[in-house]
């Protein structure tokens, strides 16, 4: 009776292990845990600024933190698949938080809007390893926007320059007469934006663009966006 007792037992302990057992599984059933890695917010990058993407990389095991970040490596890799940089993140403990700069000011606009990647790889002390990406795009980025033509206050002598608002929008309010009007860089006649729409529409940059016409006179909010070359004018 004994043996029969023995036996079921031993055949119990084993169905259990292997019940336990998902190719992670040490000894006393702690389940390793690979790293857990996070991007912060952030927004889109300019090619005459530098930004950073935060990273947050956690690790440890299931109810426990036995384990220890051992490794975090990151590559910026662009829309065409080359390699432009690559680092490492210095940590050791389970939960490493860190920035990674990104100096957008050696990084080029793509045309096609085709996102760079930022991939973090890391690895902890019991031998697990995870890979995240973040993407972004990078745009061309001015100095100052202007607002400039025979319908605003400083006529086509002078710009009046917008507000940086973020993210590459620029706005201002301003009284404009029933004139034209166009956008421009650096009060400078480099890289400008005219159109025949109003009030609202997409720039256009080519040189020798149409002036936009102002339809009516009055006060008004004006917006432009300079990653995608929009604009509106809104009447207050």
């Amino acid at each position: 009776m004994k043996k029969i007792i023995y036996s079921l037992m031993a055949v119990l302990a084993i169905s259990a292990f292997t019940a336990c057992d998902n190719g992670n599984t040490e000894l006393g059933g702690t389940i390793n845990l690979p790293p857990q890695i996070s991007f912060g917010e952030y927004g889109v990058f300019f090619d005459n600024r530098d930004g950073a993407i935060n990273v947050t990389v956690q690790d440890g095991v299931e109810g426990s933190e036995l384990t220890t970040i051992t490794s975090i490596t990151y590559q910026i890799v662009a829309f065409d698949g080359t390699e432009q940089s690559n680092g490492t993140v210095p940590g050791s403990d389970n939960l490493v938080e860190a920035t990674i700069a990104i100096a957008a000011g050696s990084l080029s606009p793509n045309a096609t809007d085709e996102p760079y990647s930022l991939i973090v790889t890391s690895n902890d002390s019991a031998g697990e390893s995870s890979t995240e990406t973040a993407e972004f795009n990078v745009f061309r980025g001015f100095n100052t926007i202007g607002i400039i033509g025979d319908a605003t206050p400083g006529g086509w002598g002078a710009d009046t320059d917008m507000t940086d608002v973020g993210d590459g929008v620029y706005e201002v309010t301003i009284d404009l007469a029933a004139l034209s009007a166009k956008f421009r860089a650096d009060d400078a006649w480099d890289v400008a934006w005219g159109s025949t729409d109003f009030p609202s529409g997409t720039g256009d940059s080519t040189p020798g663009s149409p002036n936009i016409p102002i339809a009516e006179a009055g006060t008004y909010k004006v917006t432009f966006d300079s990653k995608d070359s929009s604009y509106n004018f809104e009447k207050q």
